[in-house]
């Protein structure tokens, strides 16, 4: 499976932590047989998806826990952030921006095993993903500053936004419709129409009395 890029001697892996921002383009261009997802000269296969998802099936089965991503909505979130990643790393190198592996490794210690797992069961990021998800959400904090040093974190992240959408309307950018759609207008990888629909078809029930009050 092919879903990784190196940065310096390290191996990182697909998909980023919840915060950053996957960049909309209108047009997509042809997708080679069997894609998923193309960023310029690199592809996530369709084969790449069905093994990241496979991978979370069974680490949500060792930790007994149930993934609060709808089962339909699984391949989004593994397309649209290794698009977002891809993107991220492409935009860095460009502006001359790099985590040191000192950094890395003190930003990965930061995270427990608790973590880990709601990270799994809500994010959909596995572990084999993981090291990846963090190395691009601290590009995305050094390009922040660095492409907005005197702007409030609203501003800062603005600007990393328009830079990543110049960035893939540079690379070029193209998406398999089964696993989502690209919104130009809200910048984003959203579900199909389908997808969207029957992952908000929930019923919501009334308790059948008042919570009483919690006690002192």
């Amino acid at each position: 499976m092919r879903i990784v890029r190196t940065v310096g001697q390290r191996r990182v892996t697909a998909v980023v932590v919840g915060v950053l921002c996957v960049v909309a383009l209108a047009g997509c261009g042809t997708l080679k047989a069997g894609s998923a997802a193309i960023v310029g000269e690199e592809q996530l296969t369709q084969a790449d998806v069905t093994d990241v998802t496979e991978e979370l099936d069974a680490e949500l089965a060792e930790a007994g826990v149930e993934s609060s991503v709808p089962a339909n909505e699984v391949p989004l979130y593994i397309v649209a952030t290794w698009v977002d990643a891809t993107l991220v790393e492409s935009l860095a190198a460009d502006e001359g921006v790099s985590v040191t592996p000192g950094e890395l490794d003190d930003a990965i210690a930061g995270f427990d095993e608790e973590v880990r797992r709601q990270l799994i069961a809500e994010r959909a990021l596995p572990p084999s993903q993981f090291e990846r998800a963090v190395q691009a959400f601290l590009l995305q904090q050094k390009l922040a500053t660095q492409l907005a040093p005197d702007a409030d974190p609203e501003g800062q992240s603005a600007a990393v936004r328009v830079a990543m959408a110049e960035t893939a309307e540079r690379l070029g950018v193209s998406v398999n419709p089964r696993f989502g759609s690209w919104n130009p207008s809200i910048p984003g990888v959203e579900p199909r129409a389908e997808d969207r629909l029957s992952s908000i078809d929930v019923t919501i029930e009334e308790p059948a009395a008042p919570l009483a009050p919690a006690v002192p």
